[in-house]
């Protein structure tokens, strides 16, 4: 067995009732299991916050590299939105 450390916990009472409760359904062997797998969650969680971050870093950097914006023609958007609109539509040419 790898090396293992003992931790105490305090729980409010209505989550050691779910503790209970679960181990008492069959749905997990112990106590323990849960903590087990509520930890793997837990670093899960951090991991995947942590990839979020360095994801948005970079794509941030990459924007600044990227050079100055360029004004929007918003109104070029709009029609070339609705002419893709058309040509999608049922019954007509395109």
């Amino acid at each position: 067995m790898a090396d293992v450390k003992e931790f105490s916990i305090v729980v409010p009472a209505e989550e050691a009732e779910a503790l209970r409760t679960a181990v008492a359904s069959g749905d997990y062997a112990s106590t323990d299991e849960i903590m087990h797998e509520a930890l793997r969650d837990w670093q899960d969680k951090r991991h995947a916050q942590t990839a979020d971050a360095t994801r948005l870093r970079r794509k941030w950097q990459e924007g600044l590299a990227s050079g100055q914006p360029e004004p929007l023609d918003l109104a070029a958007i709009k029609a070339k939105g609705r002419d893709i609109l058309v040509r999608r539509r049922p019954g007509k040419d395109g």
